[in-house]
């Protein structure tokens, strides 16, 4: 796959129109996006791009806005948002309430409080730290949206700092990180290393 400033189809580095579908492929003009259309749908454009449905007017697309209630509808915008209030206000609300009752219900699958303390602690990894997102690589220099990363398993935040020093000095939207593990210590212990950084 060519790097992100180069055309997809010619290679050349005056990449200026974009895939409407995908919005990741560049073309250096029409008649390459065209000439590419046939490679690129099969291949890239269709496992990649992810389409939501605006639950008010029905419009597909690839950068709607999500409900902060429940992060499962998407709507245009707060217009359709609004129209659709009312009738997706119940859904809303209900969403959060089956999560707390299935994690309600896993909880009784793991092991118990008492011996999950006499686990042996790992605080810190035995491997080199790497970097997430890779992001010069994967999504492009040029790439600039807001990114939202789950870890689990963190173990400590070497891999966390490394993506963070690994970010290209073009980017300059914001990097989410939300971290998770089993081990309560090592959680405690993590909340207090970003604690001291944010002080």
């Amino acid at each position: 796959m060519p790097r992100f400033s180069e055309c997809w189809r010619c290679g050349k580095t005056s990449a200026t129109v974009i895939c409407r579908s995908c919005a990741v492929a560049k073309y250096c003009s029409n008649k390459c996006k065209e000439n590419d259309i046939a490679r690129h749908n099969d291949a890239e454009c269709r496992p990649v791009s992810i389409r939501n449905t605006c639950l008010s007017c029905g419009t597909i697309g690839i950068s709607l806005q999500k409900c902060t209630g429940c992060y499962r509808a998407f709507y245009c915008d707060r217009t359709c948002q609004k129209k659709h209030r009312h009738e997706h206000k119940v859904e809303c609300k209900r969403i959060p309430e089956k999560i707390e009752s299935l994690a309600g219900s896993l909880e009784r699958y793991f092991f118990p409080n008492a011996a999950r303390d006499c686990v042996r602690h790992y605080y810190w990894g035995n491997v080199p730290a790497y970097d997430y997102l890779n992001l010069t690589e994967n999504e492009g220099v040029d790439y600039n949206t807001t990114i939202n990363l789950l870890v689990f398993g963190v173990g400590d935040l070497r891999n966390v700092v490394m993506t963070c020093a690994s970010l290209p000095k073009s980017f300059t939207s914001k990097v989410k990180f939300a971290l998770n593990d089993s081990d309560r210590c090592v959680l405690a212990r993590l909340v207090l290393l970003l604690y001291m950084m944010i002080k």
